[in-house]
């Protein structure tokens, strides 16, 4: 429906005005500003189509889209407090950069201030350290995994090529065997032949003897 459309169009509008606002406290001067103006404009812009959706609304059917209207309107005053925030936040490296060179109070106070940053940048140092030490230790960890995996492939490698010349050697054996079953078979058939021409010369010579 035309409701679910601009409904859309109000979710879009609204991520593209959060996004706006995620950047501003790490902007300074006229680059602030300026991405304030735009997502002042962009709230208006949400604004306009929240009084479009409310006029499209069906008299019928206004009880049903209430709620969804009424959570729309929220989500502009929620931005809008989200933007005011924004414009007076800092970014985290101002922040740090502004705690650790401006102070007020005695020198001691400042003193601790400074010792106290000391060692939350000693704290931070040592994280990186770690992280450091941690990335060295699975790079080493990764490099022995691949050298075992080169270990294993050439291995199999290794036995792939001795399967393949015992394969050869049995196709050797194979056609051996074969050929010596082909001559066995030969000397059989030459055996049998030999054995049937003498009982024939047998035969003969008994036929001659009892004929005479």
């Amino acid at each position: 429906t035309l409701l679910d459309s601009h409904e859309r169009d109000f979710a879009s509008l609204k991520d593209d005005l959060y996004e706006k606002i995620r950047r501003i406290p790490d902007l300074n001067g006229d680059e602030k500003q300026r991405a304030n103006q735009e997502a002042l404009q962009a709230i208006q812009e949400m604004k306009d189509l929240l009084e479009q959706m409310e006029l499209e609304v069906n008299p019928g059917n206004r009880g049903k889209v209430s709620a969804r209207i009424q959570k729309s309107k929220e989500a502009i005053g929620d931005a809008e407090r989200s933007l005011r925030k924004a414009m007076t936040a800092m970014s985290d490296s101002a922040a740090a950069r502004d705690e650790l060179f401006t102070y007020e109070g005695t020198n001691e106070d400042a003193r601790q201030a400074l010792l106290s940053n000391t060692e939350r940048l000693d704290r931070s140092t040592n994280r990186l350290k770690d992280g450091l030490r941690i990335a060295t230790e699975t790079q080493g960890v990764a490099i022995g995994i691949m050298e075992n995996l080169s270990s294993q492939r050439d291995q199999i490698e290794r036995s792939r090529n001795r399967v393949r010349g015992i394969d050869k050697d049995l196709g050797h054996s194979n056609r051996t065997l074969s050929s010596m079953y082909t001559r066995a078979k030969q000397s059989r058939f030459i055996q049998c032949g030999i054995i049937l021409l003498a009982l024939g010369i047998i035969i003969l010579i008994v036929v001659l003897i009892v004929t005479k």
